[in-house]
């Protein structure tokens, strides 16, 4: 990564998650078709995202020779499942904390 910096790249993966859960959210309240089969924004966002990301990397390769800023996002992003369902999966464990009753 020698053009971009880690962070930076980390930076702009978060941002276009962000960017994708909002339009994947604006999708499913305007579109009455995704609430009717109640498909969660969350696979909106990712359908959104993966054509996205394809019409972005031809449309960079073409301009710029190379498809730089997407194959970083794409690295970054790769790494995120492992993450994501550990996070997930350890979330479940968890045990609610049980109050006890007020006594007289």
């Amino acid at each position: 990564m020698a053009f971009f910096s880690e962070c930076a790249v980390w930076l702009l993966a978060l941002g276009v998650a962000a960017f994708l859960l909002k339009v994947g959210g604006l999708f499913r309240s305007k579109v009455q078709s995704f609430q009717r089969f109640h498909i969660p924004a969350s696979v909106i966002a990712g359908g959104v995202g993966w054509i996205m990301l394809i019409l972005l990397s031809r449309a960079e390769s073409i301009l710029l020779g190379d498809s730089l800023w997407t194959e970083h996002l794409c690295q970054v992003f790769r790494l995120w499942p492992g993450w994501l369902i550990a996070f997930v999966f350890a979330g479940m464990l968890l045990k609610p904390i049980e109050r006890g009753e007020k006594s007289d």
